[in-house]
């Protein structure tokens, strides 16, 4: 049986399976928000095996050894919770049917926190909470399959879980002074790096004698970068980002990142990309040069583009002289699809990384080539 390995850091969220994935993005000061939570359920889906077999899922807590008692340990076990609630509710609804076999567990011995278990926050003190350590789900409940006596939809686990971190925020009882966060510092420090900008680009241009009217100008920009750090101030609120996380993949002997969606696989000795546009694949190989200098073997790489009738448009047209130096070539295998190869040496090794599209490639499809090729190192 196949396991699946949730770890929920400090700084991060681990994802263990086929695929080793960290999300920077995914931390425990937000896991219990709806739309952490369903981000969550999509990572999970997306490292999964495919081929059918029950898979057992574990989700883990570690918490640093100088972590506050009281306050780090009451976001952690809300956030093991919302992550087993999401788990149960909204995980099965995209997993193959031979995954959906046996009703949730618990590992022996471990204590089950139940909605009801919890006090208000309105109390003279919180309410004990057995310490969230690892929960482990033997095998994943079906759609239909009741979770602490009921049945359950992903929304209604999601709604439940937002009531119960509501209930539980501390933000009301808590001094002001500890509500900042190192969002609230960051802010502080663009808007004061704004500011003085603006006064020293005005102070510039005093000195070097500018005239009235150009001192107007260059005065005006400061209400526009008020106005501008209003809206950084702003930002931090909504969950959603101007661009989707980087995903690191950690897959044989290749470290590579790509946007979210996208799954890497072993073929042979490649490792292969795939996400939602089924025109592209990614494959990336890193082979042992065993010894043989960088130039020689781009050298080859150079002669083999010349002599095969499939390969062109190979460039630079002398060979490089050194390490992480590339060379490019187009392929055309014969059946309307085209591979834009790039190869370069590193640490002992060739690697190649091949943009595969079933025929020209877009500007969206070279763009996602390009951060697996930039990105790309050897383990």
């Amino acid at each position: 049986m196949s396991s699946l390995v949730i770890t929920i850091l400090e700084e991060a969220t681990v994802f263990e399976g086929a695929d080793t994935v960290y999300r920077y993005d995914l931390v425990p000061p937000v896991l219990t928000e709806p739309w952490a939570l369903t981000a969550v359920v999509e990572q999970a889906q997306a490292v999964l095996p495919e081929d059918g077999e029950p898979v057992e899922v574990r989700v883990t807590m570690e918490l640093a050894p100088d972590a506050p008692d009281a306050p780090g340990r009451e976001e952690a076990g809300l956030a093991v919770e919302a992550v087993q609630a999401a788990l149960r509710a909204g995980l099965p609804t995209a997993l193959p049917e031979a995954v959906q076999e046996v009703g949730l567990g618990v590992r022996e011995g471990e204590p089950v926190v139940e909605p009801g278990d919890v006090g208000d926050s309105g109390d003279a003190g919180y309410a004990e909470r057995p310490e969230p350590t690892e929960i482990l789900y033997p095998s994943l409940p079906s759609r239909t399959s009741p979770v602490n006596g009921s049945s359950a939809s992903g929304r209604d686990a999601l709604a439940l879980m937002k009531g119960r971190t509501g209930k539980h925020t501390r933000g009301g009882d808590e001094p002001l002074w500890r509500r900042f966060t190192w969002i609230h510092l960051a802010m502080v420090g663009i808007i004061a790096a704004v500011v003085g900008l603006s006064w020293w680009t005005m102070g510039r241009s005093t000195t070097l004698g500018t005239e009235p009217k150009a001192q107007g100008i260059v005065g005006s920009p400061v209400p526009v970068a008020a106005e501008e750090s209003e809206g950084a101030a702003a930002s931090p609120q909504g969950p959603a980002s101007s661009s989707p996380p980087i995903v690191v993949h950690e897959i044989g002997r290749v470290r590579a990142s790509t946007t979210a969606g996208f799954r890497g696989d072993m073929e042979g000795e490649d490792v292969v990309f795939r996400g939602e546009d089924e025109a592209l694949r990614i494959r990336v190989s890193a082979d042992p040069v065993f010894g043989v200098p960088a130039e020689a073997v781009l050298r080859e790489v150079m002669e083999t583009v010349e002599h095969d009738p499939t390969l062109s448009g190979v460039e630079p047209g002398a060979p490089p002289q050194g390490e992480k130096e590339k060379v490019r070539y187009r392929e055309e295998p014969g059946d309307g699809s085209v591979v834009e190869w790039v190869t370069w040496v590193e640490a002992g090794h060739h690697v190649s990384v091949g943009c595969h599209t079933r025929e020209a490639s877009t500007v969206v499809q070279r763009a996602a080539c390009r951060i697996v090729e930039e990105s790309t190192g050897v383990l």
